[in-house]
């Protein structure tokens, strides 16, 4: 692993990932044996798998890493099918640069990508005019996706070294482009 001071050159990485949930709550209209409602019971289960890539490079000045992941994430809660979970990201691409300059002085950088998230759309509704709203009709669930997401931010570092003790300054400026990403579909 790099750190400051540590050897100069490239590390690079790859990962195989996976993950078989199970036990995960979801809703049930089931009856126990008391004959009370079940409200939930833990028949859910999923899977987590993918494939993650990793390049990192250090210099004298110069630090940062590039990861690339590719992964997909589902759920299934009985009697219904393997769905995609609500959070899936299929890529998740990262890059982080810093540049020391000067006494103390760093300045760094990331650049952040990610598939969209899936939702649920809307396929229309009927008006119901005897309790005054409408009753959507959606999709399957989570058949579609949000636009990807991506944000660029940057900061810079100083730090001021007296005997006992560190004294640390930063400015960190978030999604410098101001690039409006959907976190959520309401």
């Amino acid at each position: 692993d790099f750190k400051e001071g540590g050897q100069e050159g490239w590390l690079v990485s790859s990962d195989l990932i996976y993950k078989y949930l199970y036990n995960l709550l979801e809703n049930s209209s089931a009856i126990n044996a008391n004959g009370q409602p079940q409200y939930y019971n833990n028949n859910g289960f999923g899977k987590v798998y993918g494939l993650e890539l990793m390049a990192k490079y250090q210099s004298k000045t110069w630090r940062g890493w590039l990861a690339y992941t590719l992964s997909k994430s589902t759920r299934t809660y009985p009697p219904s099918g393997e769905q995609l979970f609500q959070y899936d990201q299929t890529q998740n691409m990262t890059l982080v640069a810093e540049r020391e300059f000067g006494v103390n002085c760093k300045f760094s950088g990331r650049a952040r990508y990610t598939t969209g998230d899936p939702y649920t759309p809307y396929n229309g509704g009927n008006f119901d005019v005897d309790s005054d709203v409408y009753i959507p009709f959606s999709a399957l669930a989570y058949s579609s996706r949000m636009d990807p997401f991506y944000e660029l931010d940057v900061r810079f570092d100083k730090k001021w070294i007296y005997d006992t003790w560190v004294l640390t300054a930063y400015l960190d400026i978030e999604n410098v482009t101001n690039h409006k990403n959907v976190q959520s579909v309401i």
